[in-house]
C-alpha cells in the first residue's frame, strides 16, 4: 500500500522546496493546502506520488482527513510575520495549528513528525561560543514572530514528554530559488541586491565588536 508524507504550509517558500525534495528521493507526497491557494509552486509534479489536500493547519478534523494514508508528517506551515500592532494576531493562530496538528498526528499514529521552528527560541549570546538546542531563550521583548515560535516550541515539548516521535529543525535565515511570493528575509535580499553600492546598511557586529 502506498505511504505518503504529509506537507503543511506547502505552497509557501519551505514547503513547496520541501515537496520536490521529498518528491525527487521517491517518496508519495500530499500537500495540505488552503481553500483557494496560489498552487503556482507546485506545478508539473508526478501525479502518481503527489496530491492535494484543501484544508486548515489550524483545524484538527482537517488535518486529520489529510493524514490519512500517511505514515509521516512536515508540519512546515507557519505566519512569516516579523511585527504586528497586536502580537495575538500572529502568536495565536500558530500555536492553534501546532495543538491541532499535533493531536491528529497522534491520532493517526505516525512514525515521525517533523516540525519547523526557530534559531530565535534559542535566544542570543554575547560571546562567539556556539549556540545549541540546550540555550535557554534570553530575549526580553522579542519580535511577534519570535515570541509566536516561543510558544509553539511550548506546544511541541508538551508532545515530546508525551511520547510523539518528534524531530525539531531549527533554521536561521532562509534564502534562495524558490521564494516566489517573497518571503520578507526574500525580499531585504532583493532590495540589498537591487541598491547601489554607493549606499550604507546597518550590520551588527560579533560579540568581540568587530
Amino acid at each position: 500500500m502506498q505511504s505518503f508524507s504529509l506537507v503543511t504550509g506547502a505552497t509557501g517558500f519551505v514547503g513547496s522546496q520541501l515537496v520536490r525534495t521529498l518528491l525527487a528521493r521517491g517518496e508519495s507526497v500530499k500537500a495540505l493546502v488552503r481553500p483557494g491557494s496560489n498552487l503556482a509552486a507546485l506545478g508539473d509534479l508526478p501525479k502518481d506520488r503527489f496530491k492535494l489536500a484543501v484544508g486548515d493547519a489550524r483545524l484538527e478534523p482537517s488535518v486529520f482527513a489529510a493524514l490519512a494514508g500517511c505514515s509521516r508528517l512536515y508540519h512546515v506551515a507557519a505566519n512569516f510575520q516579523l511585527w504586528a500592532a497586536d502580537p495575538k494576531r500572529v502568536i495565536l493562530p500558530m500555536v492553534e495549528g501546532m495543538r491541532a496538528t499535533l493531536r491528529a498526528a497522534e491520532r493517526r499514529k505516525l512514525e515521525k513528525i517533523v516540525v519547523t521552528s526557530s534559531a530565535g527560541v534559542l535566544g542570543v549570546t554575547s560571546n562567539l561560543e556556539p549556540v545549541n538546542e540546550s540555550h535557554a531563550f534570553n530575549l526580553r521583548d522579542p519580535e511577534a514572530y519570535f515570541a509566536a515560535k516561543l510558544a509553539v516550541d511550548e506546544v511541541v515539548r508538551e508532545s515530546l514528554a508525551a511520547g510523539l516521535p518528534i524531530v525539531r529543525v531549527l533554521p536561521t535565515a532562509i534564502a534562495g530559488p524558490g521564494d516566489w511570493k517573497p518571503t520578507p528575509n526574500g525580499r531585504w535580499l532583493l532590495e540589498y541586491l537591487q541598491t547601489p553600492s554607493t549606499s550604507h546598511f546597518p550590520v551588527s557586529g560579533g560579540g568581540n565588536g568587530r
